[in-house]
């Protein structure tokens, strides 16, 4: 159940930081904010369980396995955003690494300040 529960609120700060984000970038249609919820209820949960067992089980490698993984994120989140027409004339992919970068810090300052 505490997997759960972790998954639920890191999904919820991704929420809370890309959608916000997106807000400030300029994303005022509904669908691109329903675009930013939707791949990242697809793509979360994948990255946080397999950051946990990267963490767990490959210590010394864990840095490459999640630069890895948020590589993977950035490139499906962009493309998504590239099919969506999410986020207007700008870049997918930009916004992409912008949103995932962001969520990211704010993800690592929470577990560096609990």
């Amino acid at each position: 159940m505490w997997i759960v529960h972790i998954l639920l609120i890191n999904l919820l700060i991704v929420f809370i930081s890309e959608v916000s984000l997106g807000i400030i970038l300029g994303s005022r249609h509904p669908r691109d904010i329903i675009t930013v919820i939707l791949i990242n209820i697809i793509t979360n949960p994948a990255v946080v369980l397999s950051s946990m067992c990267l963490r767990l089980f490959l210590t010394k490698w864990q840095y490459i396995g999640l630069f890895a993984l948020e590589m993977m994120v950035f490139l499906v989140e962009g493309f998504a955003f590239l099919k969506f027409k999410t986020f207007g004339e700008k870049n997918p992919y930009v916004v992409s690494f912008v949103l995932n970068l962001t969520s990211f810090i704010v993800g690592e300052l929470i577990e560096i300040l609990l």
